[in-house]
């Protein structure tokens, strides 16, 4: 396999069309590439392979790009790595696992010829939070934090399903769950057992409705099923419920206007 194809393989794993729409637009010359990559439903897979077509055309590809990546998915950190390292590019040091540093180098590694160096500390977890980055609900005011942070909770689960991780998405829920699709007091693990497809839900993608209480957050995901067999993709249009638990926002609620014996949805 080229690293070209290498390339546009990760990209479709783990960023959805939308995302990958976003990264080309925040690229010095991102009308270029919109111009040069047609608009519509287009699967991630022939997607990321035309974007890559384009970013090696006009020589896009640099460590700012793959930077802005890692920031997105920065469970991915050590694929994306891996694959900017063949196109010779090599990420700074930007994420210290104190499990993995020895206690007597962490007071070293605080400060760098006098410079303050901000660390993001993970551990036992890809997910990083993201709370003042506001990933979701983009040129709406008023919405309150704590509706940013779910959302970007909400987003780390779905980057769980397209990366297959199944004990990283199934933490992402209640247990139990309040209501799933017409069940009540349900356990995602045995409601979904197994991750199919991928889910193509992007910030944008994701609605605020409204805020219930200190810590419940109700979202609309606008988002699509691909089922990735080529029988096709399917809008999903489902209400999301997010609770805190034990200081952890959790889906407590998924379900859609179908499946409405456990919970009313009103997307």
């Amino acid at each position: 396999m080229s690293r070209s194809q290498d390339l546009s393989k990760l990209l479709a794993k783990t960023l959805s069309v939308e995302e990958m729409r976003q990264l080309s637009r925040e690229l010095p010359d991102g009308h270029v590439l919109k111009l040069n990559i047609l608009e519509g439903n287009l699967t991630r897979s022939s997607f990321a392979s035309d974007l890559v077509e384009v970013l090696v055309r006009h020589k896009m590809l640099d460590s700012a790009l793959f930077e802005r990546w890692v920031e997105r998915v920065p469970g991915q950190r050590e694929a994306i790595e891996d694959v900017a390292r063949a196109w010779d590019i090599t990420l700074p040091l930007t994420v210290v696992n104190h499990s993995r540093v020895p206690r007597g180098r962490r007071g070293k590694m605080l400060g760098v010829g006098g410079a303050l160096v901000l660390l993001v500390v993970g551990i036992g977890s890809s997910f990083v939070q993201r709370g003042s980055e506001r990933v979701c609900f983009a040129g709406r005011d008023g919405v309150p934090e704590l509706a940013h942070a779910a959302c970007a909770t909400y987003l780390d689960t779905i980057r769980a399903y397209n990366e297959r991780d199944l004990a990283r998405y199934h933490a992402g829920f209640a247990a139990p769950m309040e209501c799933f699709y017409d069940h009540t007091n349900a356990e995602i693990g045995q409601r979904r057992s197994e991750l199919r497809g991928s889910l193509d839900v992007a910030p944008a993608s994701v609605s605020f409705l409204r805020v219930e209480g200190a810590d419940r957050v109700v979202l609309c995901d606008l988002g699509v099923y691909d089922r990735g067999d080529g029988k096709g993709r399917k809008p999903h249009n489902k209400v999301i419920v997010m609770t805190q638990r034990g200081g952890e926002w959790k889906i407590a609620v998924e379900t859609s206007r179908e499946a409405a014996k456990c919970y009313q949805s009103p997307c």
